[in-house]
């Protein structure tokens, strides 16, 4: 008995991420979106393409560390950003009949 298993889907996807720069953490957060689709899907995520992507947050906070309180100081950066991705998600479903 032959029946389709592929099925696809839209959806949306907050994630987050931090890293040193924006370009960091961005892919950080592509990385994580796998998984997070993985937990809203019941199957086998086979492809996934992202449609749309917006920026709700962003932070940058910068800080100044120094070698016993005064010598060698330099600057570090911490990015936080938070997108929502809409993503088009091919999945299988092998459920046993």
């Amino acid at each position: 008995m032959e029946r389709q298993c592929m099925k696809e889907i839209e959806t949306e996807i907050t994630v987050s991420a931090d890293s040193k720069t924006k370009e960091g953490a961005v892919g950080k957060a592509f990385q994580s979106l796998r998984s997070e689709a993985a937990k809203q899907i019941d199957g086998i995520i086979v492809y996934m393409r992202p449609l749309d992507v917006t920026l709700e947050e962003m932070k940058i906070s910068t800080s100044t560390e120094k070698f016993l309180f005064f010598f060698l100081p330099r600057k570090r950066q911490t990015v936080f950003i938070k997108l929502r991705i809409k993503a088009l998600v091919d999945y299988l479903t092998l459920e046993g009949d």
